[in-house]
């Protein structure tokens, strides 16, 4: 049952495409064509009554068989609209290959005409053809020259722009860095005008330095020439000759005599004195070369630092001073 309901299917899809092809032959016709559109042109009142009308269908349908719908209208009106439309469309198509056939002919004559009057003998005619292909390939070979020389100019702008753009950047660049180098050359001049500031200020402290120091030390010089002859009044009066103790080992060496054994007692107290003023005279010495000491730590100081600082009391140490006259 299934096969033969499968066979009644495909005869019957068969039929409907025999149906449709036909039908689509007869539209597609010239005649059914012109018919089709010499009906609506013929029965275009009816059309809009029978789609557009408010009344009833079957109201519509007697209006239209009263009033439109007769032979005349539906059937020998647009069949007559329709051979002359056929009539006219081969008649117009005719003329149109009647007028191509007339133009083609008189290009035909027209040619031979001219071909007649351009004859001219073979060898010529071979010069002219052999002429020509030389001319062509001349010019061809020149285009294909000119084209390669464009290439290589375009190549050369395209490069050039490429370096163009490089030295604007190159250029933006070195701007910048003479901005910074102008920049820095200010800052630069800025320091130095503050280190020489700083170095004028640094002079005029060493030079109160120096000037302390050489106040010191001629006060050293003072303390130890006083002592010097302190020493020799001391030992005069003991009875020591001069000549025998003019440095400071002598004089060490002439009180360590006045302190040895079996002293008398006035002798004793003069080595005692002598002992003392000796060791003011090395602690004065001393003392001497510590100034020396402190001050050239505070140099060092100052230019490891680079601070502007003056010596105080506590760098700079002054010797103790004494009054030899009252030992003597």
């Amino acid at each position: 049952m299934a096969s033969q309901d499968d066979n009644a299917a495909g005869m019957l899809q068969t039929l409907i495409d025999s149906f449709k092809s036909h039908v689509n032959e007869r539209i597609t016709s010239p005649f059914a064509g012109a018919f089709v559109i010499a009906w609506v042109l013929v029965n275009w009142k009816a059309l809009l009554v029978l789609a557009l009308s408010t009344r009833g269908i079957e109201d519509r349908l007697d209006y239209l068989s009263a009033h439109y719908f007769g032979q005349v209208d539906a059937l020998w009106k647009p069949l007559g609209l329709a051979l002359l439309g056929v009539i006219a469309y081969y008649l117009l198509a005719t003329l149109f290959l009647a007028l191509f056939e007339c133009y083609g002919w008189l290009k035909r004559v027209v040619e031979q005409k001219f071909d007649q009057v351009r004859w001219v003998e073979p060898t010529t005619y071979i010069k002219l053809k052999a002429s020509h292909a030389r001319r062509v390939s001349d010019l061809t070979d020149l285009a294909a020259d000119n084209q390669a020389r464009y290439d290589k100019l375009l190549a050369e702008l395209d490069a050039a722009r490429g370096n163009q753009q490089k030295v604007s950047a190159d250029l933006e660049e070195s701007h910048e860095a003479l901005s910074q180098s102008r920049a820095d050359l200010g800052q630069s001049r800025e320091k130095l005008a503050a280190l020489n500031t700083r170095c004028d200020g640094l002079w005029r402290v060493v030079t109160k330095g120096r000037r302390k120091v050489e106040g010191a030390v001629e006060r050293i010089d003072a303390d130890h020439e006083a002592l010097v002859d302190a020493s020799m009044r001391l030992l005069t009066a003991m009875g020591y000759s001069p000549d025998n103790f003019t440095s400071e080992n002598a004089i060490r060496y002439h009180a360590s005599l006045a302190l040895g054994p079996g002293t008398p007692p006035v002798l004793l107290d003069k080595g005692l004195v002598m002992k003392v003023a000796t060791d003011v005279l090395v602690t004065a010495r001393s003392q001497q070369r510590e100034l020396g000491k402190s001050l050239a730590a505070w140099a060092s100081h100052i230019a490891v630092d680079g601070r502007e600082m003056e010596p105080d009391d506590t760098q700079i140490v002054a010797p103790t001073r004494f009054a030899p006259e009252s030992h003597a």
